[in-house]
């Protein structure tokens, strides 16, 4: 499609799984850590280097695994012996009633695991599918343009953009059309925006078989026309995410296609062209930016020409992920750009943009990503300062492919602009793909796409993207599409026409009136400045990363508004795209044209209405915070690491929250990342984050040592904002080992009755218990178990209550008599049960943050091995 910029341009200038979970530690050791009827987590431990997502231990969440004959698949209602606060949960530390309490939350819940792909598939192959037509948007009535295609009558039905796929044939009367074919999808619905990983394989298995399904009804198979001796012919694409494929076919297998009842309809798959600190400072940024809106810790993506990530406005650090989707069509003499000519990529160097000289159109996806993220850090007189989110991650997607009239069969350039760059619609679907497949990655808030094409005056959900920029917004990720530039009054482009997208005019940023060239109309959302819009560009050569041009076009508009999700979403994570949209609309600078009238962004206004009158601002208390585990033990050259979560309690965004050592520690190195619903690892590591009023948010940090060290650490949680944390030993404190020779190193975690966190005496004098569960991923030793009401470093609440321990099996039967400890042999990968017992005397009060059992495991040399701990209180 287009990019959505005009050509004038002023002289160059320097300018939740819900699945069960797999874990993953650090020595080669495969270790089961057993879970009521038959269940088990599994561990491997390996060193490492710990940084983002390959870590060495990173302990990772992903599904726990059934061993089979123990009674069929896991489901909610099934007892649980021992919940997994440190893999499967969050540990939410909240205020109440003035006192803290801890609460182990399941971060997305269990759901039952399906019976492998095939029985999916087997399922799909009897499933009926539901055949409907969707008009579009073009002029013209399908009546009209039927005339001229040399069809049969019942395919005429399913013929969308009718006048596009006529003009094709025409041009190319015994030849081959790129067709994109779209079938129903309510076997299988929309993808989980919550889904895992897990979910997201299985529900591309199904999608393919359906795919296989559509193929199967007109060729027989789907081999030989997807990977087979017919493949280069017929030039077919797979989609996951969504309900199309595309493919080169005749007239006569369009007819043949278009008579399968599971096939929607067939459209061609159009090609077509691409489409600040004053304009920063017109929209009341730098306002945003002194509250904390500066993108931290979020993500952009760029669906364009790629991204030159040398340019010093951009720097390769900041893109953090690149993908590739292009074509090879012979009769358009289109060539692929990605990595070695193949149709899709996601290696380094994928999301590259390329030059002017290479291609009209090219430079444009660095011009934009600019705006929506740039940062100049040597800024030089004539060159702008910053973007709107400038310290977002950028994900650079390239769907442009490069076309040349010479020796084209149908020329798709302009004579005046060849050779150019172009992007089918399939190709943006699938960069759309991508993002979604990246959701549990990378903190993404929107997703820009300054490109475009057609003019409609309705919604045109019929568009292929209609589907995955529903499931973008669901998962909380707005996208963002140009106008277009044509100057149209009550028309925009598609796929800005989708409903679920946010549509973007263009404004002058010093008068607040309408761009002559924006198209315009009720279709538009927000309006952004996008007239003489100075960014980063390509450059003259491949080696110049200091180069700026001023660009015009709804493709400048655009990255604005993507780059206010970003920002905006960093004072507020828990913020939805309706609710962020609805600020921008309601707070923008009404402006009226062709009688209707649409609001100019006002970031500041939209701030304080999302800030509930105070955008920002200081939040009026302390952060809360814990650990789990808050022990761990390692042989120097091997990290450990351990989660945390950090509460904001107060009415107001805390921004710039990290997690930090009091102290340094000789021989030792830290860091700490975020981590999504999942616990793993997103963002860049060492990077302070915002969290919102009344929010959370979930680290993961790493110790890793060069010579011994033993100390009990009381983390530094703190916020730009906000006070620190206080630090509540045994609870957010981290008990650090670091031993020359191997060492035990036990992963203990600790569940109750009802998974309330406390152990809730009956009465001043009755009893109850806790059940702990403790993985040795470290070497064999002996070790002792104990449990006391004081915590290392802490003060003794003295509880009225006595705490005993017993080693149990599996079943939570005692082993050994009841004592304050007990001495077993450790072995490496081995997993140990134990029970601890509250006998009360007394009332304890309802103080988790003091009041609790903490159970220790130290080895013969009286080093701390590991630890965890439960509240206790009376019922």
């Amino acid at each position: 499609m287009r990019l959505a910029s005009s050509t004038s341009r002023r002289p160059r200038s320097r300018a939740r799984s819900r699945n069960p979970r797999q874990v993953r530690t650090g020595s080669g050791v495969a270790v089961t850590f057993r879970h009521g009827a038959g269940m088990a987590w599994s561990f491997n431990r390996s060193p490492g280097n710990p940084r983002r997502n390959s870590g060495p231990e990173v302990i990772r969440a992903s599904r726990f695994q059934k061993k089979p004959g123990r009674g069929g698949m896991f489901r909610n209602k099934e007892p649980v012996t021992i919940e997994s606060v440190l893999f499967s949960s969050k540990i939410n530390q909240v205020f109440k009633n003035n006192h803290m309490w801890a609460s182990h939350r399941e971060g997305h819940g269990m759901r039952p695991v399906w019976n492998g792909i095939f029985r999916s598939l087997s399922m799909i192959a009897v499933l009926g599918m539901t055949v409907a037509f969707l008009g579009t948007g073009t002029t013209g009535t399908l009546a009209q343009q039927a005339d001229a295609l040399p069809l049969a009558a019942p395919t005429l039905d399913k013929i969308a953009d009718a006048g596009r796929l006529a003009s094709m044939m025409a041009g190319n009367p015994a030849g081959r059309y790129r067709v994109i074919i779209q079938y129903g999808n309510s076997d299988i619905g929309a993808p989980d925006a919550a889904g895992s990983p897990e979910d997201d394989a299985l529900y591309i298995a199904r999608n393919h078989a359906l795919q296989d399904l559509v193929l199967s009804d007109v060729f027989g198979s789907s081999q030989a026309v997807v990977s087979g001796p017919l493949s280069d012919v017929y030039g077919t694409k797979r989609s996951d995410y969504s309900q199309m494929l595309v493919m080169n076919l005749t007239a006569e297998e369009i007819d043949r296609v278009a008579a399968s009842p599971r096939v929607r309809y067939i459209r061609p798959d159009v090609a077509v062209p691409p489409a600040l600190d004053e304009s920063t400072a017109h929209i009341n940024m730098p306002a945003v930016w002194t509250a904390g809106g500066t993108g931290t810790g979020r993500t952009v993506a760029i669906i364009d020409t790629g991204v030159k990530k040398t340019h010093e406005f951009i720097t390769p650090s900041r893109v953090v992920s690149e993908a590739c989707y292009n074509s090879n069509v012979a009769a358009n003499n289109a060539t692929s750009r990605c990595p070695g000519g193949a149709e899709s990529s996601t290696a380094a160097d994928s999301g590259a943009d390329c030059s002017e000289t290479f291609a009209t159109g090219c430079s444009h996806g660095t011009h934009v990503a600019g705006i929506a993220a740039g940062n100049n850090t040597n800024r030089q007189a004539g060159e702008p300062l910053r973007g709107m989110a400038y310290q977002a991650g950028i994900i650079a997607i390239n769907v442009f492919t490069k076309f040349d009239n010479t020796g084209a069969t149908s020329a798709a350039c302009d004579p005046a602009a060849n050779p150019c760059v172009l992007a089918f619609t399939s190709d943006i679907t699938l960069g759309l793909e991508r993002v979604f497949a990246l959701r549990n990655t990378f903190s993404i808030d929107a997703v820009n796409m300054s490109l475009g094409g057609g003019a409609f005056s309705t919604p045109c959900d019929s568009d292929p993207s209609a589907p995955i920029i529903t499931s973008l917004r669901n998962a909380g990720i707005a996208t963002v599409i140009a106008a277009g530039n044509e100057g149209l009054d009550s028309q925009v482009g598609s796929p800005g026409c989708i409903s679920n997208a946010i549509t973007v005019g263009s404004s002058l940023d010093n008068a607040d009136t309408r761009s002559d060239f924006s198209n315009w109309g009720t279709l538009i959302d927000v309006v952004a400045p996008g007239s003489n819009i100075l960014s980063s560009v390509f450059g003259p050569t491949d080696g110049n990363t200091t180069t700026y041009e001023n660009y015009n076009g709804t493709s400048m508009a655009a990255p604005h508004v993507a780059g206010a999700f970003a920002a905006l979403r960093g004072l507020y994570p828990t913020k939805t795209v309706t609710e962020i949209e609805n600020a921008l609309e309601s707070t923008g600078i009404p402006i009226t044209s062709a009688g209707v009238t649409k609001p100019r962004i006002d970031m500041l206004a939209a701030c304080n209405a999302l800030g509930g009158g105070t955008c920002g601002g200081t939040p009026s208390g302390p952060v809360v915070a814990s650990v789990l585990p808050t022990a761990r033990a390692t042989q120097t050259g091997t990290a450990v690491t351990a989660f945390a979560t950090i509460i904001n309690p107060n009415a107001t965004a805390a921004t710039g929250c990290s997690i930090a050592l009091p102290s340094a520690i000789a021989g030792t190195t830290f860091l700490y990342q975020t981590t999504n619903a999942s616990n793993v690892p997103i963002g860049t590591a060492n990077t302070p984050v915002n969290i919102a009023a009344g929010g959370s948010q979930g680290f993961y940090f790493a110790l890793s040592p060069t010579a011994a060290a033993s100390s009990n650490i009381p983390l530094v949680f703190d916020c730009a904002n906000t006070a620190p944390a206080g630090t509540i030993f045994g609870v957010n404190t981290f008990q650090y080992t670091a031993s020359t020779t191997p060492i035990a190193d036990l992963v203990a975690i600790a569940a109750t009755a009802g998974n309330t966190g406390y152990i809730s005496i009956p009465g001043t004098t009755g009893q109850s218990a806790a059940s702990v569960a403790a993985i040795n991923i470290g070497a064999s030793q002996t070790v002792t178990a104990s449990v006391t009401e004081q915590a290392i470093g802490g003060t003794d609440p003295n509880m009225p209550a006595t705490l005993t321990i017993c080693r149990a099996n599996s079943s939570g039967v005692c082993l050994t008599t009841f004592a304050a400890s007990t001495s077993f042999t450790a072995t490496a990968g081995q997993t140990y049960f134990f029970v601890v017992l509250a006998q009360g005397s007394g009332t304890v009060a309802d103080n988790p943050a003091t009041n609790r059992a903490h159970i220790y495991f130290r080895n013969a040399s009286s080093q701390v091995v590991g630890a965890t701990s439960v509240a206790v209180r009376t019922q």
